[in-house]
C-alpha cells in the first residue's frame, strides 16, 4: 500500500461520518489493487486515520477478528450518517440558494461551482425523499 500521504495513497479519514463511506470506498479500491487480503485489510486502514480514529478502530471486534466485511458493517454503524456519506438539509440548500443569491456570477466558473453544489446536495436530498422534483 502506499504511505499515507503519498499522491497514491488513499485520502486520510478525517473522523467525519459523511466521509467515511467515501473513504472506506477509496481505501478498497486502493487495497484491491494492491491484491491486500481481508486480514492485511484489516491491518492497513488505520494507517489512513488519525490517532484517535486509529485507537477507535481497534478496539471493535471485527478489528481483532481481522475480518474485512464485518469491520466495514461495524465503522458504518458506528458513525451515524455514514451509510448515507452526507448530512444535507432542505434549510443547507436553502442557505446555499440565498448566499448564491447575494453574490454576483462574474465568472462562468463561479455559476459552475454553485450548480455542481447546488446538483450534489438535491440530487441527496431527493434519494433522500426530503425533497421533489417542485421544490
Amino acid at each position: 500500500m502506499p504511505a499515507p500521504g503519498s499522491s497514491k495513497a488513499p485520502t486520510k479519514f478525517t473522523g467525519e461520518a459523511q466521509d467515511l463511506k467515501d473513504f472506506i470506498e477509496e481505501f478498497e479500491d486502493c487495497a484491491n489493487v494492491q491484491e491486500l487480503t481481508d486480514e492485511e485489510k484489516v491491518k492497513m486502514v488505520i494507517k489512513y486515520t488519525d490517532r484517535e480514529t486509529m485507537r477507535y478502530w481497534k478496539t471493535l471486534d471485527a478489528y481483532a477478528r481481522k475480518n474485512w466485511g464485518a469491520l466495514k458493517k461495524d465503522l458504518l454503524e458506528a458513525y451515524p450518517g455514514a451509510e448515507k456519506g452526507h448530512r444535507f438539509s432542505v434549510l443547507g440548500l436553502r442557505k446555499l440558494a440565498q448566499r448564491q443569491a447575494r453574490k454576483r456570477i462574474a465568472l462562468e466558473n463561479d455559476l459552475v461551482k454553485y450548480y455542481q453544489q447546488f446538483q450534489v446536495m438535491s440530487t441527496a436530498l431527493k434519494a433522500d425523499n426530503k425533497l421533489t422534483d417542485n421544490e
